[in-house]
């Protein structure tokens, strides 16, 4: 699957505390929005809220250099985590 770019505005205070927020929960804010995006669109609502404390504690990081992906071997665990953590569709 190919990838695109997707820019957005926003306060630089909002963009600062949310790059703090996910760095706390151990992901990038890219990753926060596709994980945002994919849930939404499975569950054609906004599905969830993310909060710095429910998500697991090991921070994992997927890297991008050089036009080649690298993904942490257990990094499908760690995503079968958080599709579980959404399960249940809470709203916020």
């Amino acid at each position: 699957m190919g990838q695109t770019t997707f820019t957005i505005r926003m306060d630089e205070d909002l963009k600062r505390e949310f790059n703090a927020l996910c760095e706390n929960i151990g992901m990038t804010m890219t990753t926060a929005i596709c994980v945002f995006a994919k849930k939404s669109i499975a569950e054609q609502r906004i599905p969830f809220t993310l909060t710095s404390n429910s998500v697991p504690s090991k921070k994992i990081r997927i890297g991008a250099a050089k036009g080649k992906l690298s993904i942490p071997k257990d990094f499908d665990k760690w995503d079968k985590e958080i599709e579980e953590m959404f399960e249940d569709g809470d709203l916020f």
